[in-house]
């Protein structure tokens, strides 16, 4: 089987193709399928440490990192099949020995179908582990197109999975999970993805919430948030903020912005540092409250970066330095991440290829990455596969395994204190007015001096110096907007949803561009009502609408500090 048919890994590179190409296109893509499996065989998976897997969602219970669906093949090898299964590992004497320990086989998630990639996970407070989104295979010979809508919940415990339910409607190709999902009582956010409505392929800007009961809502996110993209990455920092990164819109445009979700008010905020590498499909943790650590995906900026991370206190963003980068791969994407202490538990995944762009073989069952930090607050990388690393767990009160000196999420690491994103929050609004008071000096001195006229066709960019502010809030597109459309190639089928592209959703919670900011210190304004919270998007598609929205938050008082 090959995998170009059958991932959402490649880009594309045609914008409009006729009703007939696409057909053709469609077939010939099937016609390079070769069954690898079937649901008997998924209902009797098995997973050994010779093989290992990609695009699989992960989720952490206790000391255990379950792995579900995905792809399996041999490291080193391009061959895969699809897999259906769940299997596990102790993540804890994992890093202890430096190799996988006590790997487990859970038998299949769903063996009425033949497989599943990329699904998004939540663990509830149960221990239960609830899996959405993705793509759904249903048999070998499918061609990968069809938007997952089932939500799973998975019982560890028993090794038992039941479906909740089927109408759950996201994106292909929208947002990957940053890392391994965590018992910390969150919900799941997906942003982005692409659309196909009469004949025309669209990338989205849709905010996309799957909660612990399994429901989902939508927010289409215009001005003010990050622009419609695919296959960016997409986690938890803390309990009030989640951190989208990268992503690309079109087969020359990958995309290397980072973005503060606020997950109450759905404001979004730009940080100041663009990765040091534009990348796609790669896996984020956090270490130490303060650095975002970027592992692996696709890049077209050479030489390939495979660690990179920003500095939260400083704002800048630079490539990694592995010290013994030879005793570990060279590439990594589509893997499971999760962070234990100082230690970057890899499981699986692939490599890229030279060019950094296309797939390369499989990468090994398990990679061990250490952070370490130097005297000057810099970080420097060493892989420890196969060597012995002391690490040390503390029991919090719901059975899991929690790092000690850190807080629990989704990242599988720590994530950033509120004092953290308060200083990235008042940062914004100090760039914001340091670059306003400079606009109006340079406006001036261009009234009293102007430059000469420009010809036809130049472009102009804001004055040197000034630096990229960052943006708080937006408002929705008016009803009826599409985004723009992006392009396909012969190396990556087209992926066409089977449901009808969602409608406009209500407007997000926004800060309107007439209220002021107010820094810590200053007299708090009255409280601002505000409108109501993101409603479901509506479908054309009954089966596929999502859940009910959330209530409103009604009147806040706009503080920040």
């Amino acid at each position: 089987m090959s995998r170009r048919t059958t991932t959402m890994r490649s880009k594309t590179t045609v914008t409009r193709m006729s009703r007939t190409v696409l057909v053709v296109a469609l077939l010939v893509a099937l016609l390079q399928h070769a069954p690898a499996s079937d649901a008997a065989a998924a209902a009797a998976f098995s997973m050994n440490a010779s093989e290992t897997s990609s695009a699989s969602a992960c989720a952490v219970v206790g000391t255990r990192l379950y792995m579900f669906g995905g792809y399996v093949g041999e490291p080193n090898t391009i061959s895969v099949s699809l897999s259906n299964g769940v299997y596990s590992i102790d993540y804890a004497k994992t890093v202890a020995t430096g190799v996988a320990a006590d790997l487990q086989s859970h038998g299949a998630l769903d063996p009425s179908i033949a497989g599943t990639l990329n699904q998004l996970t939540v663990v509830q407070t149960n221990g239960h582990v609830l899996l959405a989104g993705g793509i759904r295979v249903p048999t070998t010979s499918s061609t990968p197109i069809d938007p997952n809508p089932a939500v799973y919940e998975f019982d560890p415990s028993q090794g038992a999975t039941s479906t909740l339910s089927n109408t759950i409607n996201i994106g292909l190709k929208s947002s990957l999970q940053a890392s391994a999902a965590t018992n910390d009582g969150s919900s799941v956010y997906t942003f982005g993805g692409v659309d196909y409505t009469g004949g025309e392929i669209n990338n989205l800007s849709t905010l996309m919430v799957v909660s612990s009961d399994g429901k989902a809502t939508a927010t289409n996110v215009t001005a003010g948030g990050p622009s419609a993209r695919q296959l960016a990455t997409m986690g938890r920092l803390n309990a009030t903020h989640q951190l989208l990164s990268g992503g690309f819109i079109t087969s020359d445009e990958d995309l290397g912005d980072q973005w503060l979700l606020e997950t109450k008010s759905r404001a979004w905020t730009r940080l100041s540092a663009t990765m040091a590498r534009a990348r796609y499909q790669h896996r984020s943790v956090v270490f130490k409250n303060r650095y975002v650590i970027h592992v692996g995906g696709f890049m077209a900026t050479k030489p390939y970066a495979l660690v990179e991370y920003t500095d939260l206190s400083s704002g800048r963003a630079q490539v990694g330095t592995i010290i013994n980068s030879a005793n570990g791969p060279a590439s990594l994407l589509a893997g499971c991440a999760y962070l234990l202490e100082d230690v970057i538990i890899y499981v699986g995944g692939e490599q890229a290829a030279k060019d950094g762009t296309t797939d390369g073989g499989y990468a090994p069952f398990l990679s061990l990455l250490q952070v370490q930090t130097q005297s000057d607050a810099s970080l420097q990388f060493k892989w420890v596969t196969g060597t012995p690393t002391a690490v040390s767990t503390t029991r919090s009160a719901d059975g899991s395994s929690t790092p000690s000196g850190t807080e629990t999420s989704s990242s599988g690491s720590g994530g950033l204190s509120g004092g953290a994103i308060a200083g990235i929050v008042i940062g914004a609004v100090l760039v914001v007015a340091a670059a306003g008071f400079f606009v109006m000096r340079w406006r001036k001195q261009k009234q009293e001096k102007p430059s000469a006229p420009m010809p036809l066709g130049a472009v102009t960019g804001p004055p040197d110096g000034l630096p990229t502010v960052f943006e708080l809030s937006g408002t929705n597109a008016p009803a009826g907007t599409t985004p723009a459309p992006f392009t396909a190639s012969a190396h990556d089928p087209l992926y066409l949803p089977s449901t009808a592209r969602p409608g406009p959703a209500a407007a997000a919670l926004q800060q309107a561009d007439s209220e002021p900011l107010y820094l810590p210190g200053t007299k708090a304004p009255e409280a601002v009502s505000r409108p109501a919270g993101p409603t479901t998007a509506p479908s054309s598609n009954a089966a596929r609408t999502t859940g009910a929205a959330p209530p409103a938050d009604g009147e806040e008082t706009l503080y920040l500090g």
